[in-house]
């Protein structure tokens, strides 16, 4: 997608999109990241009213634009959550595969333990499925590595609920947190190295969300990014309609 600032002032900003399909699209954004208005004149203007491709797009619009504002004003306030900017993951993805190899064995030994857990075993409740393993990484303005939270699981319940445990994860004061997010795994301890072979399957993890929220917003990845492998739990280009929310 091609993207112009159009104008701002106080209040807001203007950025102008043309889409994949090349129509164009004005988008008004405050600066606190709320969209004010989505102005174009191809699709149909009420969401009830528009195909799923059609809703996806312009949420892949949407998404697009706040991007192009949040880069060229360098404002923290229009994208606030990391896992949605590029720049970020890169720092946590260079904390990780710079981290002692001791220090990777401490943090994420139980997070390793849990990817490779198809049980359930790890959750009080009945599972039907689980879903996503994750884990906070907590970093410094300098770059450096803080600590992590406790991992969480992901899982759908026998009633079709979806289910997280440890939801109330502690965040220090004064750090970036990012997350590394994997679905339960087979690995045999004879064929994947511990904690080595894990700890670039964490980095991968992190390139490969990059390559995702190129994706999410109808972007074709950095050459560096074109890569295969487990990222995001879902985005836009896999079928969503409505933005993924991590």
């Amino acid at each position: 997608m091609k993207t112009e600032i159009r104008g701002h002032d106080d209040e807001d900003c203007s950025v102008e999109v043309y889409d994949n399909n090349g129509d164009r699209h004005i988008i008004r954004i405050d600066w606190d990241g709320t969209i004010l208005n989505h102005a174009q004149e191809t699709y149909p203007h009420e969401a009830s009213e528009r195909t799923d491709e059609q809703e996806r797009l312009m949420q892949q619009v949407r998404v697009r634009a706040e991007y192009a504002a949040h880069a060229h004003f360098e404002d923290e306030e229009i994208i606030e959550d990391p896992a949605w900017l590029p720049g970020e993951i890169e720092r946590a993805m260079e904390v990780i595969r710079t981290l002692p190899t001791e220090t990777f064995a401490e943090h994420f030994r139980e997070y390793y333990d849990a990817v490779r857990d198809h049980t359930g075993e790890r959750i009080d409740d009945d599972v039907q499925s689980v879903d996503r393993v994750r884990k906070l990484i907590h970093i410094s303005d300098e770059n450096e590595f803080i600590g992590s939270s406790a991992t969480t699981i992901q899982y759908t319940d026998k009633s079709g609920e979806t289910q997280v445990t440890n939801q109330d994860v502690d965040e220090p004061a004064h750090a970036d947190s990012h997350v590394v997010t994997l679905p339960p795994l087979t690995i045999e301890r004879d064929d994947f190295e511990f904690p080595e072979s894990f700890q670039a399957l964490v980095v991968s993890n992190l390139m490969c969300q990059i390559r995702d929220i190129y994706l999410n917003m109808g972007e074709e990845p950095p050459t560096e990014y074109q890569v295969e492998g487990i990222g995001k739990t879902t985005t836009l280009h896999d079928g969503l309609v409505s933005r993924p929310d991590g």
